[in-house]
């Protein structure tokens, strides 16, 4: 496009220097041809003949009327005044208070309330030159083109009236109904209404609408567009950046290519990648290639999540009401990382989910299930509950080569300050923890099987164990307990899966 641009200037020169040296007559020349004067005065001394009233000329295929001109028969050539109106043919009509023509380079020159009308189109200014052996409009100084959809200003501005183009430069300004287009560059399509955009360019739309590009094209008259280079759009709490955009009316579905951020001011939540999707009539999207969502907390750390897949479902507001990371799946922050295939997050209620083979590391433990619920407020862990084959390991905080552990069909932990403060067990519930005095020397190791238990937190450590329904309880000195017998059945560290910084969040299982 640019290459394009810099063409068509380099021919427009081209253009002035062939006609300036045009002002010889040629043999072959057509003669303009005067076809009424009221008066006709001969100026011999200045090789001229004035004329006045209902003053009319014809050249080849277009006519000229005005109210009088000076006529130069030697150079082939007339000077038009007062409501001088060319002719070109029923759709292209000039008008100006006064037109300069000759018939040997065939340039009209129109100065003063100048008008050029088609059928489609209308243009103003003050200066305008039409070059017939190029069919194309040059004005040097502001001009003003209105058709049924747009109205675009700019202060110069080449019009091919046969290519149906119109090309815009320096303090562009396209508006209508919907948006207002400013730029320093445009090409303007008269027929298909679409602006190719060659420079930077800042579109405002209504509702507070806004969107900066720098190349491409868009359509005024349904928004299809296709648009390049540093984008950077606001729509209402909605903000993206991307390299490449396009919008497809038909199907209501927009499309974002490179380095794409996308930032939900409403949810705090930012989503990245390479590749995403937003299927306006559906409100959904999603993202693709290296798609990471951030759920920023300006107090807290940020919880940086990664899958093969980010869908999102927005409501009307175009604001984020669910986040769906599909395979693959794994988040991180300071106090809290997780890993699973896939996980559903919901914003009203600041529920997390995860499913198949989710494993979540808090502060010192380990907890897993075959799929996780938990509850955020404020942005800390509020409760969880591990449905299935809960596990939960804590890494003993004096013996790190021990841990307590506790397992059940369903287990509910709650958290103050993102540890872990209490722990329900209901269904098959074992246990295994180390007792310690208050010197933190090991009392024993206690056992237990129970319908249900309730095991009270502090310090990463089990302060008090209460067994409900049928308990087994045995504590156990040290020296009489077997090294296999210190992990139960399920036992299991995931450690390689653990991302331990927000860049790990990348590396597959």
């Amino acid at each position: 496009m640019m290459l394009k641009y810099f063409l068509l200037i380099s021919f427009v020169i081209t253009s002035y220097l062939v006609c300036a040296q045009q002002q010889a007559p040629d043999e072959n020349m057509i003669k303009v041809e005067i076809l009424n004067a009221d008066k006709a005065v001969n100026k011999a001394s200045l090789a001229r003949t004035d004329m006045f009233g209902n003053v009319a000329f014809r050249h080849e295929d277009i006519t000229l009327y005005c109210d009088s001109a000076y006529f130069y028969d030697a150079h082939n050539s007339f000077d038009a005044f007062g409501n001088a109106h060319l002719h070109f043919s029923d759709t292209l009509n000039l008008y100006s208070e006064r037109i300069n023509y000759s018939g040997n380079t065939r340039i009209a020159k129109a100065v003063e309330n100048v008008v050029l009308q088609d059928n489609e189109k209308t243009l103003y200014t003050d200066t305008l030159d039409y070059y017939r052996n190029f069919d194309y409009a040059y004005y040097p100084n502001h001009g003003r083109i209105v058709d049924d959809e747009n109205t675009l200003l700019s202060i110069r501005g080449f019009y091919y009236t046969k290519m149906k183009e119109i090309h815009f430069q320096d303090s562009v300004v396209l508006f209508n109904e919907e948006n207002t287009l400013l730029s320093d560059t445009l090409v303007y399509y008269t027929d298909t209404k679409i602006a190719n955009i060659v420079g930077p360019t800042h579109i405002y739309g209504k509702n507070g609408r806004y969107m900066y590009c720098e190349l491409g094209w868009y359509n005024t008259i349904n928004d299809d567009s296709d648009v390049r280079k540093n984008i950077y759009a606001i729509d209402k709490d909605q903000i993206t950046r991307c390299q490449r955009a396009t919008y497809d009316s038909e199907t209501q579905i927009g499309r974002f290519y490179d380095q794409i951020e996308m930032i939900d001011t409403t949810q705090n939540v930012i989503i990245k990648g390479n590749y995403g999707e937003y299927h306006r009539s559906q409100y959904f999207g999603f993202m693709v290639d290296s798609a990471l969502a951030i759920m920023v907390d300006d107090r807290l750390d940020s919880l940086f999540l990664h899958a093969d897949t980010l869908f999102t479902r927005l409501d009307t507001t175009k604001s984020i009401t669910h986040l769906f990371a599909y395979h693959k799946a794994k988040f991180f922050r300071s106090d809290l990382q997780g890993a699973c295939d896939s996980i559903a997050y919901i914003m009203a209620d600041s529920t997390l989910r995860m499913y198949i083979l989710p494993v979540l590391w808090a502060e010192n433990s380990q907890l897993t299930s075959d799929s996780i619920y938990f509850f955020m407020s404020d942005n800390k862990i509020d409760s969880m509950i591990l449905y299935g084959n809960g596990f939960i390991i804590s890494r003993d905080t004096i013996n790190t080569d021990t841990y307590n552990q506790v397992k059940g069909r369903l287990v509910t932990a709650y958290f103050v300050d993102n540890e872990i403060h209490k722990i329900v067990v209901n269904g098959n519930a074992e246990s295994l923890y180390y007792i310690r005095d208050d010197d933190n020397e090991l009392i024993g190791i206690d056992k237990a099987v129970a319908a249900m238990l309730y095991i009270m937190v502090e310090n990463n450590e089990f302060k008090s164990v209460t067994y409900l329904n049928g308990a087994n309880a045995t504590t156990y000195p040290e020296s009489e307990i077997a090294k296999p017998d210190l992990k139960l059945k399920g036992f299991k560290l995931q450690t390689e899966r653990q991302p331990l910084r927000k860049e790990d969040i990348f590396i597959r299982d």
